[in-house]
């Protein structure tokens, strides 16, 4: 069964969590979950022998998944706005103003020698401009930092689409690892002998009997097969030093031929020689 049936299959009941999603961490949780549900799946199908090379193409895909990689990311911006100014101007404003209009109702009143209680609109009046000024102050010269948060959800339709493009690059890598697999035991298969086979069975068969003839002739056979295929089980002699090893001995014998083909060292040898 295909990544891709089972996503087909989890489709529908996908889309029904995503959309119920509250925030992006949760989006992001239910993707996960469907990563770990599918590859259960796929596995209990397929095989538990597949589970490493599953596991390595699930990794990939997870981490090439945009969502995942904000999911502890879910605030575009966050205290962003007007900046802080020093209240100094605008009280140093306010103060200006505050200062002219009262040195202005003095000087006026002196000139004049206008009475204060005569004065009592103007002073009013006088007071309310002080305010304002004091305010505007305040207004144009210090303002508060902002404060603006938003976040962002995911887009459930390209959530569901880029899960459906994932579950395709599994299916391709798994299948790709199938035929690697595949042609590896066929070429096993190519160079595995029958014959060669059925001759170690019978050695092993000479062995577990203990019967010498037996296995005399087994041997026999396994000459027979190297001469067939061009290999010559040398014996040691004088030339063909370079194909042994060699021991000390009281005699020059051979204790195990030398492997050769078309002249080439399959196998060394090895010869016990007297010391000189």
């Amino acid at each position: 069964m295909k990544m891709l049936e089972i996503y087909r299959l989890k489709k529908e009941n996908l889309a029904d969590r995503l959309a119920s999603s509250q925030s992006l961490y949760e989006t992001c949780s239910v993707i996960n979950e469907a990563f770990e549900s599918m590859t259960y799946q796929y596995l209990a199908k397929n095989g538990r022998q597949l589970e490493f090379p599953l596991k390595n193409a699930v990794d990939i895909a997870r981490a090439s998944f945009p969502l995942l990689e904000s999911a502890r990311k879910y605030r575009l911006w966050e205290n962003a706005g007007a900046k802080k100014k020093r209240p100094a101007p605008g009280l140093i404003c306010a103060f200006a103003g505050f200062a002219l209009v009262f040195l202005t109702l003095g000087y006026y009143m002196f000139l004049y020698d206008i009475k204060l209680r005569q004065a009592k609109n103007w002073l009013l009046a006088v007071l309310a401009g002080c305010l304002l000024i004091f305010i505007s102050g305040f207004m144009l010269f210090f303002r508060r930092k902002a404060k603006i948060s938003v976040e962002i959800s995911a887009d459930i339709s390209k959530a569901l689409g880029k899960l459906e493009e994932t579950a395709k690059e599994i299916d391709k890598f798994m299948d790709r690892y199938l035929q690697r697999q595949q042609r590896q035991q066929a070429r096993q298969s190519e160079n595995t002998d029958p014959q060669l086979m059925q001759l170690f069975s019978y050695l092993l068969e000479g062995k577990l009997s203990g019967d010498a003839d037996f296995m005399s002739e087994q041997i026999s056979l396994a000459e027979e097969y190297l001469g067939q295929h061009g290999i010559l089980a040398l014996e040691y002699e004088k030339g063909r030093e370079a194909y042994f090893d060699f021991l000390p001995s009281r005699e020059n014998k051979t204790i195990r031929p030398a492997i050769v083909k078309n002249g080439a060292l399959l196998v060394r040898g090895l010869a016990g020689m007297v010391q000189q």
